[in-house]
């Protein structure tokens, strides 16, 4: 169901911007006749207010990052395409398409429609190697799309031709969130701390028994740390059966 409201929303990008490999969403503002405000510190990433005519996007000043800022805007662009609600009051709405945050069912549908905005499928796939992802195909993907690295990592993994791989993010040591290109079943086995040291951990290694309640034998592992506190967390192996999931 999520698909297809969100294809529909997208077909009618198509049809007032014509087809592109990816949408400038402030561009696309422009031509739907949405105001964009960025100058006030709100309490939420963003909010869409449409009243009267009048039909505006706000965007936290707080938000510096400009790839963050085009995601949120694009968020709200998929509220008016979607929802045709007066109001909507966002918050953390930085990380598409990834469990643990934006559980509704009206803010999934924003984070797809935004992040097929920005990163389409049909032209992000030919990109994708044919094994497991490294953060140097994930960078090239964004660089390509100027998107953020989370943005084309969660999007990269999902549309993996690659079995068994999971994106896992941590922040001061604690899961944020997660995502991967199989199943979300595995969520409670997820270590809620991390359970590696960043501080020392090698960009790349093969490990043993540190996630083990996800995956059998050897793992390759990819640490990446885009800020000081944060880690994202590449993983790729053989993933345990779900059916010994519930028997463990």
């Amino acid at each position: 169901m999520v698909k297809d409201v969100c294809a529909e929303a997208i077909n009618v990008v198509q049809c007032l911007m014509g087809k592109a490999s990816h949408y400038n969403p402030f561009a696309l503002c422009e031509r739907i006749g949405i105001s964009t405000i960025t100058d006030k510190p709100l309490q939420k990433d963003g909010y869409l207010v449409c009243s009267d005519g009048l039909k505006l996007i706000f965007v936290s000043s707080n938000i510096q990052n400009q790839h963050r800022r085009e995601f949120v805007v694009a968020h709200e662009i998929g509220h008016f395409l979607m929802h045709q609600e007066q109001l909507y009051c966002c918050s953390n709405v930085s990380v598409p398409l990834s469990e643990k945050v934006n559980s509704s069912r009206q803010e999934k549908e924003a984070n797809s429609f935004a992040t097929e905005l920005l990163a389409p499928a049909t032209e992000l796939l030919p990109l994708l190697p044919n094994r497991s992802l490294c953060f140097s195909d994930i960078s090239f993907i964004a660089d390509y799309f100027d998107i953020s690295l989370s943005h084309a990592a969660i999007k990269s993994i999902q549309c993996s031709k690659a079995a068994d791989e999971v994106l896992l993010c941590y922040e001061s040591g604690r899961l944020k969130w997660y995502t991967t290109n199989g199943s979300q079943e595995f969520k409670n086995k997820i270590p809620k701390r991390c359970p590696i040291d960043i501080s020392v951990a090698m960009t790349s290694t093969y490990t043993n028994g540190v996630w083990d309640d996800l995956f059998e034998g050897s793992v390759h592992q990819e640490v990446f740390r885009p800020y000081k506190d944060k880690a994202l967390i590449l993983l790729s192996g053989i993933m345990i059966d779900s059916a010994d999931w519930y028997n463990s």
